[in-house]
C-alpha cells in the first residue's frame, strides 16, 4: 500500500470513525461482512461492549460513543 493510500484510508476513517457511513460500509458489505457475525464475536462480551460495536456515530455518523467502557476503569489509563 502506498502512502497516498494509507491517507487516504485515514481520512475516511476521520470523517466516519464508526464506519457506518457509505464509503466504508460499502468495503464491508463487499467483503461479505454481515450483521450476524457481530452475534457470533460479541458472546460473553459485556452488553455496553456489544452497544459500541453497534455504535453508528448518531445522527452525524461521528458523535462520540456516549457511555463509560470497562477499559476506561482500568488504573493507570
Amino acid at each position: 500500500m502506498t502512502i497516498d493510500a494509507e491517507r487516504h484510508n485515514y481520512a475516511l476513517w476521520e470523517l466516519d470513525p464508526y464506519g457506518t457511513g457509505s464509503v466504508l460500509s460499502s468495503k464491508r458489505e463487499k467483503r461479505r461482512w454481515e450483521k450476524t457475525h457481530l452475534e457470533q464475536v460479541t458472546t460473553g462480551v459485556e452488553d455496553v461492549v456489544v452497544d459500541l460495536l453497534r455504535w453508528t456515530g448518531d445522527s452525524t455518523g461521528s458523535n462520540i460513543f456516549p457511555l463509560g467502557l470497562p477499559w476506561n476503569q482500568i488504573k493507570g489509563v
